[in-house]
């Protein structure tokens, strides 16, 4: 792995500060930073602790002494955790519409990276893509720091770079501007989640993305009332009840609730692999900052730091219909006369069991960029689908996902699950649509290749079959789309390869 140059931190004595800047060196006060490369041991010596510590300074701690989410590098040769956000091919369909050039320059920011899942996920992708690439580590802890440069030894990734700072920082830390910001489960931990992603969309590109992932709180039913309960029964120990005791007292807990109570009845949260390991128990139940937003929550979080919403994912999660009967026509165009934002909350609210929102950001400057330069704008995959004379420019690429998980995907339980579409129109997608998507083949490659058995047994009438074949591929397309099992690639962007087989876990 080749070695990373230390970046010195900027002064800032004898800067003017504003509000935001103020609060970033407040948190430089209390946590100082050092950039760190993979040459570098990391500072692991335990913080002061006192009755006047920071809440910052706190999630630091608890990160120090329990890196997050639990992983042992070694696993890393057999098999790669692959997340979303962080899936290159995902990212290059929401944020560039398929059209990215990965052969050019492409800079990534991982903040609140913990132990790396996403920063090795994309490193490693975009390594095998042959893309010259930099991927930007950054946490408050440096023990978590350490199990990450292990994971990229381990990888032989190159270009990864290590910051140990508050992502308050990143504006002042003088690392440039980035294509792509990953903010996966790290905004809920600030005490000003808003300041947090002004500060990260300062450091994005004008044409760049990111992605995001928040708690959602309608699916992390009895997680608050469980932790104010738990602090409740560690004030009597005071300040030095370490954390673990209060991870044995939070066993013992669990395995005391009863029936009735509403984390237990929580399938999701009972259920979590959280609960395997001691670092999952202190992130989900002893965290020292916490909280959870709802779809409108994060719409009025968004616009405040000038970005818009691409998409959350699933999108079909985000589709109202999709709990809905659809023989309920007047609910059905109540529904759709909504704007986005109330549709998707409408979803949440139907759904009733989502424990995290997974978006997609861009600046709004890039969405005026895109009504004034009719250049820069790339269809979205409506377009393409919707144009036939589009198909032979783009290739469809499966996430992943065997025709086995899709099926559970579509059918859970034996209940088929979106309303939006029919029982047969997933049947077909199964059985005709998902064989022949290889990564190599266009949208029109496709349609000549399975349209030909469609028409020869359905009709000898070949150009109406044609054309109602056409709509079926749109929306069978679509469905693959919607339940983010397939992403579109421009035949001109490297990722229409299918990249090197890896082990996923």
């Amino acid at each position: 792995m080749e070695e990373c140059d230390s970046v010195a931190s900027e002064s800032l004595e004898h800067l003017e500060l504003d509000e935001a800047e103020e609060l970033a060196l407040l948190a430089r006060r209390i946590l100082p930073s050092s950039l760190l490369s993979p040459t570098e041991s990391p500072d692991t010596k335990p913080r002061s602790a006192s009755s006047g510590d920071s809440v910052v300074e706190a999630v630091a701690r608890q990160y120090e002494s329990f890196p997050y989410p639990h992983r042992e590098p070694e696993d890393d040769r057999e098999s790669l955790a692959l997340v979303s956000p962080g899936n290159i091919l995902e990212i290059n369909h929401y944020i560039w519409n398929g059209t990215r050039d990965f052969k050019a320059p492409f800079r990534v920011l991982v903040v609140g990276g913990g132990t790396g899942d996403t920063t090795v996920c994309l490193a490693q992708q975009l390594q095998d893509l042959g893309c010259p690439y930099e991927v930007w580590h950054l946490d408050l802890s440096a023990a978590s720091i350490e199990i990450c440069k292990r994971r990229v030894h381990i990888r032989q990734l190159r270009n990864v770079h290590f910051l140990h700072a508050s992502l308050l920082e990143v504006d002042m830390l003088n690392i440039g501007v980035f294509d792509y910001v990953d903010a996966s489960g790290v905004l809920h931990h600030l005490p000003n989640p808003s300041l947090g992603l002004r500060t990260l969309s300062s450091c994005l590109a004008p044409t760049g993305g990111m992605g995001v992932m928040l708690y959602a709180p309608y699916g992390r039913t009895g997680v608050y009332e469980l932790q104010e309960l738990i602090r409740s029964l560690n004030r009597p120990s005071g300040s030095d009840n370490q954390l673990p005791d209060q991870i044995k007292l939070v066993r013992e807990l669990l395995h005391a609730l009863p029936d009735s109570n509403r984390f237990k009845r929580n399938r999701f949260m009972m259920g979590s692999k959280d609960l395997d390991s001691d670092a999952g128990v202190v992130d989900l139940l002893i965290h020292a900052c916490d909280r959870a937003f709802t779809v409108k929550e994060i719409h009025n979080l968004v616009q405040e730091a000038a970005l818009e919403i691409i998409t959350f994912l699933p999108r079909i999660s985000y589709e109202p219909t999709t709990y809905l009967d659809p023989s309920n026509q007047e609910l059905l165009t109540r529904i759709e006369q909504l704007p986005d934002v109330d549709r998707w909350h409408a979803a949440e609210v139907l759904a009733g069991d989502m424990y995290k929102h997974t978006f997609y950001l861009r600046k709004m400057s890039r969405v005026q960029s895109q009504i004034d330069d009719t250049t820069f704008t790339s269809p979205t995959s409506n377009d393409i689908l919707s144009d036939q004379r589009l198909w032979s420019q783009y290739v469809p690429i499966l996430m992943y996902v065997s025709a086995e998980e899709l099926a559970e995907r579509m059918f859970r339980g034996g209940r088929f699950c979106y309303s939006g579409y029919s029982r047969d129109t997933c049947q077909l997608c199964l059985r005709y649509l998902l064989p022949v998507i290889n990564g190599h083949r266009t949208i029109d490659q496709i349609f000549e290749h399975t349209g030909t058995r469609w028409i020869s047994t359905e009709s000898n009438d070949e150009v109406p079959c044609r054309e109602v074949y056409g709509s079926h591929l749109t929306h069978l397309m679509n469905l693959l789309i919607d339940c983010d099992a397939a992403v579109l690639s421009h035949v001109e962007s490297v990722t229409n390869r299918c990249l090197p087989e890896h082990s996923y876990r």
